[in-house]
This record gives C-alpha cells, sequence and structure tokens, in this order.
C-alpha cells in the first residue's frame, strides 16, 4: 500500500449572495450531491460517511470512503476533516466565502491522502492519476455548485 496526497486549491466567483452560497455549502447532503462520483454520503450523527464510486487505471481500483465531521463560520467558512482511522483517505478541507455584493468569492481548498493498494514502487506513477482525479472532482463540484447558485 502506498499513501498518495495532493493538495488542490480554486477560487471561482458565483453570482449568488454570500448568505445564499453559505445556506447550500452549509447543508452538507444538498451540498455533496453536487459532487461528481459520489456513491453515497450517510448521516451518522454529527458524522457523515462517504463513498466515491472506484477510481484508477490498469486494473488498479480505488474506492474511496471516509467518514468526515464538519464546522462552519456563519457566512465565512464551511470546513471539515476525515475521523482518523474512518476509511482509507484523509481529507481536510474548507470552502472560504467573501461576499461581494451580489457576488461571491469562494475559495476551495483540499488536502486528500489516499491509501492506494498499490506498491511503493508506482507512487510516482499513481501520484498525477490521483491529482488529475481530485483536480476534475473539484472543478465538477464547484461547476455544479455554480450552476444550482446562479440557475
Amino acid at each position: 500500500m502506498a499513501k498518495l496526497n495532493t493538495v488542490v486549491k480554486r477560487e471561482v466567483k458565483i453570482k449568488a449572495p454570500v448568505e445564499k452560497v453559505f445556506e447550500l455549502l452549509s447543508d452538507y447532503e444538498r451540498s455533496a450531491s453536487h459532487v461528481p462520483d459520489l456513491e453515497k454520503i450517510e448521516k451518522r450523527g454529527e458524522i457523515y460517511h462517504w463513498e466515491f464510486k472506484p477510481v484508477g487505471v490498469k486494473g488498479i481500483n480505488v474506492k474511496v470512503q471516509y467518514d468526515v465531521r464538519f464546522s462552519n463560520i456563519p457566512q465565512k467558512e464551511v470546513s471539515w476533516e476525515t475521523i482518523p482511522g474512518s476509511g482509507n483517505a484523509e481529507v481536510k478541507g474548507k470552502f472560504e466565502l467573501k461576499g461581494e455584493g451580489d457576488e461571491t468569492s469562494v475559495t476551495l481548498t483540499m488536502d486528500v491522502t489516499v491509501d492506494a493498494p498499490i506498491p511503493r514502487l508506482m507512487t510516482k506513477l499513481a501520484k498525477p492519476i490521483l491529482e488529475s482525479e481530485i483536480k476534475n472532482l473539484v472543478e465538477g463540484y464547484l461547476t455544479n455548485i455554480r450552476k444550482t447558485l446562479e440557475g
């Protein structure tokens, strides 16, 4: 097994007031419905269990799953962090919101480490694949959020 890590940071402008953006992002299940390749999200008390469709190449597939706990600063931030040992990934992330009249600047930062079922020697080959998958997931998520809020 090899641990693969990537950090992603993206910023988008959404033509919606910060209150409306925060309302969607802090409704965790509704927000999660915008995440591409998410198979399921399940509320377990104050914890949310996430499971993604398997990803990979050439017969090496990883089904990423983990539990997270969210926290908020109203109208400013929605953040999350995995519960240690709850799955095969560690994810720490946050949305930072800045209201600018009828528009909101949204910055998404995520630090993702996946425990992949590959030999450590393949880490250098697998890392770009993870980075591409995470980048596409983040871009798709932000695009879907923007469409919902601007729609």
